[in-house]
């Protein structure tokens, strides 16, 4: 493709999408005023690791409220099935030092994944980092919240099968999801914790949600970061207040920018779509482990 080609392309985008014209320019002129020094923090990177639907999009957004950090991507990690759609678990794979090496040195970068607790992983956490955040929820809101998410966003390997399925179905899918994959990504990295003591600040959705203010002070003060009240003013205000068209809202996004990925938020969900047996799933694999977690005192749900 030719300059002229490539210039055209980007006209029609632009002219398509204000937005994305408003979030091009945003984003180069917070690289450069951190260039010029106009913000400094003592950290240069943010790496927040969340289960999927834990709030780590929210808090990622809030994190980016602090001036002169911006998103970064990490595009590779994002594989698709024969139909083009995305497979979501390959989002769990390992990342790779060589990403990094692309990102403005001068800049302030926060990043959100949801890779898995590998010793790789870890690694090149320690590498690029040293600290970094660790989300998750209850996993019984999780597998609610992740039906209706795969549901709303054609691009996702499984919207065509829970298009397909009655409800109480996709969520049983949903729920051996929560069993094979999302419980073991919780564990793995509440193990990593404990190995890296220090390192890993654990942040519970439900702690967030119900005491936003005094957790976002808690995670800045374990990375050093004293923020001014503009900035909780900002962040505050991106906390959902009402239900939302998800599939709307996945679409309304770009490169620079990072869209909320919540439809409703809130917790305790799960209790209007679980029917009896699927508590009762549930309570087999995970009864002990949301005991655990401190999100029952007992088996009596």
């Amino acid at each position: 493709m030719s300059l002229s080609d490539l210039a055209w392309k980007a006209v029609k985008r632009c002219v398509k999408s204000p937005a994305f014209v408003y979030d091009v320019a945003k984003y180069f002129a917070t690289d450069a005023g951190s260039a010029l020094g106009i913000h400094r923090y003592p950290i240069h990177q943010i790496f927040v690791i969340g289960l999927p639907k834990s709030g780590s999009t929210w808090l990622h957004n809030m994190l980016l409220e602090l001036p002169g950090f911006n998103p970064r991507y990490y595009p590779s990690l994002s594989k698709k099935d024969e139909e083009g759609r995305f497979r979501p678990e390959s989002e769990y794979d390992n990342i790779d030092d060589s990403f990094f090496a692309h990102v403005p040195r001068f800049g302030y970068s926060a990043y959100r994944f949801h890779i898995q607790a590998s010793d790789r992983n870890i690694a090149i956490l320690n590498r690029q980092a040293g600290k970094w955040i660790v989300t998750y929820r209850d996993l019984r809101d999780v597998c609610i919240s992740r039906y209706f998410h795969y549901r709303s966003a054609p691009e996702n390997h499984y919207y065509p099968l829970y298009h397909s399925l009655p409800q109480n179905e996709a969520i049983d899918h949903a729920i051996e999801i929560m069993r094979t994959q999302f419980m073991p990504w919780i564990q793995g990295w509440r193990e990593a914790a404990r190995r890296y003591e220090g390192q890993i600040c654990e942040v519970r959705y439900e702690q967030l949600w119900n005491d936003t203010r005094n957790e976002l002070e808690r995670v800045l003060g374990f990375f050093g970061i004293q923020a001014q009240e503009s900035f909780f003013e900002k962040a505050l205000a991106t906390k959902i207040s009402e239900p939302k068209d998800l599939k709307e809202s996945l679409g309304d996004r770009t490169r620079f920018v990072v869209r909320s990925s919540a439809r409703k938020g809130g917790t305790g969900g799960w209790r209007e779509y679980f029917t009896e047996s699927q508590r009762e799933v549930f309570k087999k694999f995970a009864g002990d482990f949301l005991i655990e977690l401190g999100y029952e005192k007992d088996l009596n749900w």
